[in-house]
């Protein structure tokens, strides 16, 4: 199902997105509920997505957010990749203690989000553990 309110974000070097968020339930969910809890699970999602970027747009000044209109101010430090490489280890320790740094413009392949893609980061045959609250699972 499709949202009915365009959402926007901004990327680290403050370029504007909008979309309108679409929502997946899965066959299994479908046949386990009815048509009027399905609903009410889409509009449940939709309205805790829209109100996750209502509070984001609560801390932007002027419509945009703080890493770009006051970096000072920012929970995140956007960093050039070059800049970035110029750093010694104990400056990048520093700006991690203070905030959560995001580099852009890093260099990598095209790769893509297929199987062969996926390969190259690890074989597809490893057994991964995946842990967090009340979640201990093992993906193959």
């Amino acid at each position: 199902m499709k949202g009915d309110k365009e959402l926007r974000a901004f990327d680290a070097d403050g370029i504007e997105h909008q979309f309108t968020p679409e929502f997946h339930v899965s066959n299994y969910i479908l046949c386990m509920i009815s048509s009027n809890d399905y609903a009410f699970q889409f509009d449940s999602s939709g309205t805790q997505l829209t109100q996750f970027f209502d509070r984001i747009e609560e801390t932007y000044r002027g419509g945009k957010p703080l890493h770009i209109v006051a970096p000072e101010d920012s929970l995140f430090d956007v960093i050039p990749y070059l800049d970035f490489q110029a750093l010694s280890p104990s400056q990048i320790q520093d700006r991690l203690r203070h905030k959560n740094v995001i580099v852009t413009g890093c260099p990598h392949s095209n790769m893509k989000f297929d199987e062969a893609g996926l390969r190259t980061l690890c074989p597809l045959d490893n057994i991964v553990s995946i842990q967090g609250m009340n979640l201990n699972l093992l993906a193959y």
